[in-house]
């Protein structure tokens, strides 16, 4: 069967595209995609979940490491199955559990005990975990035949001495604390969760690519 002009929406972040792509692509085929970034909105402030396109407009939607960010998930899934034509495919990928990530679970438990939080405030990325939650969101917006996949990949960064900024800052962009930070402060909490959590952290002080497997559920839909 021929895949051409497959008309596939990709909705939210790319930036795991790479490191699970050859995962999701064996599950469902594309090589088209249109990407139309409306779950951005939710984090911009604008709230709004309709997407700008007609009812049945595409065969796959895809949406990589995004729908835990969002916080109305029920009006997202549902409108993922409005724009898929009859007998299209709906792809989600989320991360699992927190614990099941070492590695983040460090960083986060330093970052919440620098800004007096709770842990929950900043575990967003991993807040929908549960694959019975994922496909009971699935189930109430009138998908079939659902599957929920447990995949895991090695992840690598090349360069150690930015995995602390980058990690600290992506996951606590959401969390109103961390953004009322100015730059002195933001740089003084980078500076200390890094000194508590390297010497918790293999390889984090070194010059080689820091390696570390992550685990993620990918939930497949029908319209």
């Amino acid at each position: 069967m021929s895949f051409d002009g497959t008309r596939a929406l990709h909705i939210g972040a790319v930036v795991f595209i790479h490191r699970f792509g050859s995962r999701l692509n064996k599950h469902v085929h594309f090589q088209v995609c249109v990407a139309a970034f409306w779950c951005e909105d939710y984090l911009a402030g604008r709230k709004r979940h309709e997407s700008p396109f007609p009812a049945g407009s595409f065969d796959v939607v895809l949406c990589q490491h995004g729908l835990q960010f969002v916080p109305d998930r029920p009006a997202v899934v549902q409108e993922m199955n409005r724009v898929l034509a009859p007998g299209g495919r709906a792809l989600v990928i989320v991360l699992q559990a927190l614990n099941r990530h070492p590695i983040f679970e460090t960083l986060i438990k330093s970052v919440t005990h620098h800004l007096s939080l709770p842990v929950s405030a900043v575990m967003t990325p991993f807040a929908l975990s549960d694959a019975d939650e994922l496909r009971s969101l699935f189930t109430a917006a009138g998908f079939k035949n659902i599957e929920i996949v447990a995949e895991s990949t090695m992840v690598r960064f090349p360069e150690p001495k930015n995995f602390v900024p980058f990690s600290v800052t992506s996951s606590a962009a959401a969390v109103p604390a961390f953004a009322q930070l100015d730059e002195p402060e933001r740089a003084a909490l980078l500076k200390a969760v890094r000194m508590e959590v390297e010497p918790l952290i293999p390889g984090l002080d070194g010059t080689d690519a820091l390696t570390f497997p992550m685990f993620a559920h990918i939930a497949l839909a029908s319209s």
